[in-house]
């Protein structure tokens, strides 16, 4: 397997996925999902299609994931499929009070007809229970 040639193009498909929770978008957070994609979350059964996944990204930031990052160890593609490894954190913001949840991920991801890249299987595992972060002063 190759590197991605266009690496650009997985990392904006990255970069829509945390653009869309961090405006509380969870029609946003669905949409870089192929129609048929699974989702395999911690401590959560195995969630297949977009509806389903767009359901578990909305009750997400329902109970206050505000944030991710993705921190990519590896990025590699075949035949219109590409597998990206790495490390993540998550936010979670209720009221004053946030933690964030860090873990590993592998996603992998199908190129589409018109070129673009979504995702087609998302497996990611938290390292423990959130960590809580220091309160900001202006929050």
């Amino acid at each position: 397997m190759g590197r991605v040639q266009s690496y650009d193009e997985i990392g904006e498909a990255r970069a829509a996925f945390t653009a869309a929770i961090a405006r509380a978008d969870a029609d946003g957070a669905g949409s870089v999902y192929t129609e048929d994609a699974r989702l395999q979350p911690p401590s959560v059964g195995l969630i297949e299609g977009r509806p389903s996944i767009t359901k578990f990204w909305a009750a997400g930031i329902g109970v206050g994931v505000s944030h991710a990052e993705f921190d990519p160890v590896a990025v590699r593609h075949q035949n219109g499929l590409a597998y990206e490894i790495g490390r993540y954190a998550l936010r979670i913001q209720t009221g004053r009070e946030s933690a964030v949840e860090r873990g590993t991920y592998l996603v992998v991801h199908e190129r589409q007809p018109d070129g673009t890249w979504l995702r087609a299987a998302e497996m990611f595992s938290a390292d423990g229970m959130p960590s809580a972060q220091p309160k900001e002063e202006n929050a």
